[in-house]
């Protein structure tokens, strides 16, 4: 069960722990933490964090990417001051979409959760369009306009699944949204095992 981390990751980490299941956390950046019971995987670049997906994904049952990484990444970075006379420019190189790559190689018996921040009207169905498109069996959305969610406690936003009603939440703890995931990840999977 890797998870991926911020602070929603975090409770869906400790959310799944206290459903009984095996947890890695894959963390970038993030605030100190303490999970006890949780596998930790530290990693500083999205190419990082996509190679311990990969590496994690083989064997585990399901993948929540809740964490928020970067489109894109400088293409030239220094381990010294670049001195503003030769900063005319910063370019960029993207990175490559995780959640879409791993889907590529999920089995039928493995569940992937995505989550997407939006800031347009339209954000269910561009989430609803991502979500296939990712080949997720789940995705969560929320709008993200005026640095909504980011750091905070609470979020809002909408569950959307192959097999299940969209499910909206409004200023809710993330430990909410969390119990839900872990919850509909169990269920989808005793259908599949079934």
């Amino acid at each position: 069960f890797p998870v991926t981390i911020g602070r929603q990751g975090l409770a869906i980490a400790y959310e799944a722990l206290k459903a009984g299941a095996e947890v890695t956390v894959i963390a970038g950046a993030t605030d100190p933490f303490h999970l006890e019971g949780a596998n930790l995987i530290e990693v500083e670049s999205a190419q990082e964090m996509k190679q311990a997906v990969e590496a994690e994904f083989v064997h585990s049952d399901a993948l929540i990417m809740a964490a928020a990484v970067a489109d894109a990444r400088p293409h030239y970075v220094s381990n010294e001051k670049i001195k503003k006379n030769d900063l005319l420019e910063i370019a960029l190189e993207k990175n490559e979409d995780i959640l879409a790559s791993i889907s590529s190689v999920k089995g039928k018996h493995q569940v992937l959760v995505g989550f997407a921040a939006e800031t347009a009207d339209n954000a269910i169905s561009l989430a609803e369009r991502k979500m296939h498109a990712k080949g997720a069996d789940f995705l969560y959305v929320n709008n993200v306009s005026g640095g909504a969610v980011f750091g905070s406690e609470e979020t809002s936003g909408i569950l959307l699944g192959l097999d299940i009603a969209p499910r909206e939440f409004s200023n809710v703890s993330k430990f909410v949204v969390a119990e839900e995931i872990v919850k509909e990840v169990g269920q989808r999977l005793e259908r599949i095992h079934g």
